[in-house]
C-alpha cells in the first residue's frame, strides 16, 4: 500500500500548528484522511481482505496506517470518527459487522492514546453541505478542498469513503482552531 502526500494551496494557512487531524470513515468502502498541515494530506483507502465470502477489516494494517513512519507523535494527533448506526433495511449481519467495524476502530484509536471524538454524519455534513445526496456532494467538496487526492475512480466511481474521512479530518480542523473541542 502506497502512502501518498499532496500539497494544495486551496486549504486556509492558519492551521493549529503540530496537530495531525485524521478522519475515519469506519465503513468496508470508507477510508482513512489525515491533515499534517495545509499543504501536506493523504487519504487511504480503508484496509479490508477476504475471508471467505466476506470483506473484512485488517485492523494491524489500520494500526499501521495510523501510526505512519512515526515522524509525528500520536498525542497531537485528533480523530474524527464517524459513529456507527443502524440504517433502515439493514439487515441484522450488515449492522454486526458495521458495529464490530466500528468498535475495532475505535479499540485501536484508544489503545494507541489518540484523543477522538465520535459524530454523526449529519452533524459533520452541515458542516459543509445542506441535505441532499451526500455521496455527490462529499466528493464534490472534499476534491475542492484537497484538490490533489483522488475521490473518483477512471471510470467515474465516486469515492465518497474516501471523501468522507477527509471531510472529517478537516471538520477536526475546524473545530480544533482555537482549542480542543470534545463533543
Amino acid at each position: 500500500m502506497r502512502i501518498k502526500f499532496y500539497e494544495s494551496n486551496k486549504m486556509e494557512e492558519n492551521l493549529v500548528s503540530d496537530k495531525i487531524y485524521i478522519g475515519v470513515d469506519p465503513g468496508l468502502a470508507g477510508g482513512i484522511g489525515f491533515i499534517l498541515s495545509s499543504d501536506n494530506y493523504f487519504v487511504v483507502d480503508m484496509p479490508i481482505v477476504k475471508v471467505g465470502k466476506y470483506n473484512k477489516l485488517v485492523p494491524k494494517k489500520i494500526k499501521d496506517i495510523i501510526t505512519g513512519d512515526n515522524t509525528y507523535s500520536l498525542e497531537n494527533c485528533f480523530c474524527v470518527i464517524e459513529k456507527s448506526q443502524a440504517m433502515p433495511g439493514q439487515g441484522v449481519c450488515s449492522m454486526h459487522t458495521i458495529g464490530l467495524n466500528y468498535g475495532i476502530i475505535v479499540g485501536i484509536l484508544a489503545c494507541l492514546g489518540i484523543e477522538y471524538i465520535e459524530i454523526s454524519s449529519r452533524k459533520w455534513q452541515k458542516e459543509f453541505f445542506e441535505p441532499g445526496d451526500t455521496k455527490v456532494k462529499s466528493v464534490n467538496i472534499a476534491s475542492k478542498l484537497f484538490p490533489k487526492c483522488e475521490f473518483v475512480t477512471k471510470r467515474g466511481r465516486k469515492i465518497d469513503g474516501r471523501a468522507d474521512a477527509m471531510l472529517m479530518a478537516e471538520y477536526g480542523r475546524r473545530i480544533n482552531k482555537s482549542s480542543s473541542v470534545i463533543i
